[in-house]
């Protein structure tokens, strides 16, 4: 099989994920959609999703997404890898660190909005990018105010 070259292929990537808002996951639907296919013909365009995505994981620039149906592992679409993050964006770093390591920073206990508001979007950023450096965990952060029953 003769493959596309890496260029076609990555101004296919920009096509198909110039609509997703910075996202680095499409789904099928999306890429049909995106695509111009006629949706009433799943058989059709799993062939031709097929057939296309070989071309972008030849180049290392996608990586499939599974998820669950019925008990049994479904394609739901199509993640970027960092080749591709680097395509779409070249100014894209990725972090080779596997752990998280967040800055050590001193920071005083106040009951400043202002201050506290600075310091959970500081743990924010930082929950951020651990997620993105470890794509095959599931994150969940969560801030409560102490004594609150919500």
């Amino acid at each position: 099989m003769q493959y596309k070259s890496k260029e076609t292929s990555v101004e296919l990537l920009k096509k198909l994920f110039s609509g997703t808002q910075n996202s680095s996951s499409i789904t099928l639907e999306q890429i049909y959609i995106t695509s111009g296919r006629d949706l009433s013909k799943p058989k059709e365009n799993r062939k031709w999703i097929t057939n296309m995505m070989t071309h972008l994981k030849h180049h290392k620039l996608v990586d499939s997404d599974y998820g669950v149906k019925n008990k049994l592992r479904v394609l739901k679409g199509y993640k970027l890898s960092s080749e591709g993050k680097r395509a779409l964006n070249p100014d894209h770093v990725e972090t080779t660190s596997r752990s998280w390591s967040p800055q050590q920073e001193t920071t005083t206990n106040t009951s400043s909005s202002i201050e506290v508001g600075a310091s959970l979007y500081k743990l924010f950023h930082e929950v951020a990018k651990f997620k993105e450096v470890n794509q095959e965990y599931e994150v969940t952060f969560d801030v409560k105010l102490k004594g609150a029953n919500t």
